[in-house]
């Protein structure tokens, strides 16, 4: 059974507690006003781990993948790429672009990165709140000011979260159907996500999530498994390994994060990350900090 994706109520804050936890760091790539060459992105020496091209007004071409197969898109439009696919952004009607690197905190760990499709189109009209950041991002790159690359990062950061919100809320329309983002469109599963999400080191049962979720033990779980295309237990193991990994590759040590991911000690999470990643903790470590950062090898949890 599928709930309806028109949002749940607004004191559910869906976004701060995972992002939290999971960073996404925006910063400026380009600002072409017009563009007038293309421009390739994703196949970069040591790539962003996405993109974020904001089309103020005019068209381009979005050419997708080796065969380069195009998608015609006019303004105002949003163009978000989360993983680092090669793309093209070829202007086709004199178009305004602003393009932002988004570098994924932990990397492919991070909740989000499985839960979003590879490229997620959406009109700036589609919602009254992106539009007019739009056009102050507009505004902004429209002439060489002083401090126009930080002021259009911090629109652009507002411009994503913005678009991380619509998606949360209309996931039909963002062509989601299964994962993290869906589930959190569903007003039950959305209170007991937020809940794990802010609280990953409580004992999590099933009883006490579907509680949060004012269902029953069975409702719950197939409601879980249907939306977020997994179990509760594996969705709760995968956040709490993500939250790990995410530790670990800040210097912390195993029996100190153990707590606080919900396991009684070192030991435990040692296990259960080596049921996860297959490796232990320690040699973990030792291969995502060996080659480019933020490249750790485990799977993150949602998809």
């Amino acid at each position: 059974m599928h709930a309806k994706s028109s949002g749940i109520p607004g004191e559910v804050d869906r976004l701060t507690g995972l992002l939290r936890r999971f960073e996404i760091v925006v910063s400026v790539l380009d600002i072409a006003d017009p563009l007038s060459a293309p421009r390739g992105y994703g196949e970069e020496a040591e790539p962003p781990h996405g993109h974020l091209h904001v089309l103020s007004r005019g068209a381009i071409d979005l050419e997708m993948g080796a065969a380069r197969q195009r998608r015609r898109v006019a303004g105002p439009n949003l163009v978000l790429c989360p993983t680092p696919a090669p793309h093209r952004v070829v202007p086709i009607e004199r178009p305004a672009v602003t393009c932002a690197a988004l570098r994924f905190s932990g990397g492919p760990v991070h909740p989000l990165l499985r839960a979003l499709p590879p490229v997620l189109v959406v009109s700036a009209s589609l919602t009254p709140s992106v539009a007019p950041t739009v056009a102050l991002l507009e505004a902004e790159v429209e002439h060489v000011r002083c401090g126009r690359p930080l002021v259009a990062g911090r629109l652009l950061e507002v411009v994503l979260l913005q678009l991380l919100r619509w998606a949360f809320d209309h996931p039909d329309d963002a062509g989601i159907t299964r994962g993290l983002v869906r589930g959190m469109a569903d007003p039950g599963l959305a209170a007991s996500l937020v809940a794990v999400h802010e609280d990953p080191g409580a004992n999590w049962t099933l009883e006490r999530m579907a509680r949060v979720a004012a269902l029953s033990r069975s409702s719950y779980a197939e409601r879980f498994r249907s939306l977020v295309d997994e179990t509760p237990a594996a969705y709760l193991a995968r956040y709490r390994i993500a939250l790990a990994q995410q530790r670990l590759l800040r210097g912390d040590q195993v029996a100190a994060i153990a707590p606080a991911v919900g396991y009684a000690n070192g030991s435990g999470l040692s296990r259960a990350f080596a049921a996860h990643t297959g490796l232990s903790p320690s040699a973990w470590l030792a291969a995502a900090t060996a080659g480019p950062p933020d490249r750790p090898s485990a799977a993150p949890p949602g998809r």
